[in-house]
């Protein structure tokens, strides 16, 4: 399986000849980071088999795309009103009714795929949503904002899913770290090898 950051709070997953957009374009929101031009034309010029949202904040929801690639390819953008379990080749991919973080009241959903691996995918939802995923098959791969490990009783809550990769997201570049949230969280999680932090553009295999 590979995976790309490709937006502030967004992933693209190839997984068993699937391609998956995970809230994988945004503009740039100052100090949330924007889906890169060059990455932004690849992204309409190989428009993924699936695109999916988890809510519609703009820092990980793009309208424009959105509109281009249901224009474009006849199939709908997957996200907090749609019906799940959705099936395409040998990926299923549910839908979590989740909180979002914080006071914003928004529609919020959590996605779980499930393939040859499998990958729960937060979006915005708070560290106590997973206990909504008990009942979920457990995750190869976790992908988080770093809420997740920026205390020690929400990083003890995620390794306990027993996630072999946990990514966060929805961290600024270092050089625009002005906040140290990257300090902070590395000072929680410490050296393990299953917490992982991708800056824009960046890639890996599992």
């Amino acid at each position: 399986m590979e995976l790309l950051r490709t937006a502030n709070a967004g992933m693209l997953l190839k997984i068993d000849g699937t391609s998956v957009l995970l809230d994988g374009v945004s503009k740039a929101l100052y100090p949330y980071l924007g889906t890169p031009n060059d990455l932004r034309e690849k992204l309409c010029a190989n428009f993924p088999d699936i695109v999916a949202f988890t809510h519609t904040h703009e820092d990980h929801y793009d309208v424009d795309y959105v509109s281009a690639y249901e224009r474009e390819t006849h199939r709908n953008v997957l996200g907090p009103y749609e019906l799940y379990p959705v099936e395409q080749n040998s990926i299923k991919i549910f839908r979590i009714n989740t909180r979002h973080l914080g006071k914003a009241k928004v529609p919020h959903v959590s996605f779980v795929i499930t393939g040859s691996k499998t990958v729960w995918f937060m979006g915005d939802a708070t560290p106590a949503s997973l206990k909504e995923m008990e009942n979920m098959p457990r995750p190869n791969v976790l992908i988080v904002p770093f809420a997740y490990g920026i205390s020690p009783s929400a990083w003890r809550d995620t390794i306990n899913t027993g996630a072999g990769h946990i990514i966060f997201l929805h961290l600024p570049e270092p050089e625009d770290d002005s906040l140290k949230l990257r300090e902070t969280l590395k000072n929680t999680v410490g050296n393990t090898s299953r917490a992982v932090v991708l800056n824009m553009a960046e890639k890996i295999i599992i």
